[in-house]
């Protein structure tokens, strides 16, 4: 894993931690950093942390880290084109009466 750093989603990264019933200072202690710097990352002084940080934080809180990141950075299943084409060409099944 690299350790170039990653942009963070501040909101999602809050409204993880709430849903999982944690404050700022346990999830510090789940993921071995400071408190203020799980704060920095809230508030949006820190955005970039590094991608073993974002494992650590999303390992803790029990998702991926694509689900910390915004939205636009997200990956998104690519669907093969040739079954795009095949699941439109399908014809419908219909009831027989």
């Amino acid at each position: 894993m690299s350790d170039s750093p990653s942009v963070l989603d501040k909101r999602e990264l809050r409204l993880r931690r709430i849903s999982a019933g944690l404050n700022q200072d346990e999830l510090a202690s789940l993921t071995g950093l400071d408190p203020s710097y799980i704060s920095h990352l809230e508030r949006g002084a820190r955005k970039k942390p590094s991608a073993r940080t974002l494992k650590v934080i999303a390992d803790a809180l029990g998702c991926d880290i694509a689900d910390l990141m915004p939205r636009g950075n997200r990956r998104r299943p690519r669907v093969p084109r040739a079954a795009a084409v095949r699941a439109s060409a399908e014809p419908e099944v219909k009831a027989a009466l």
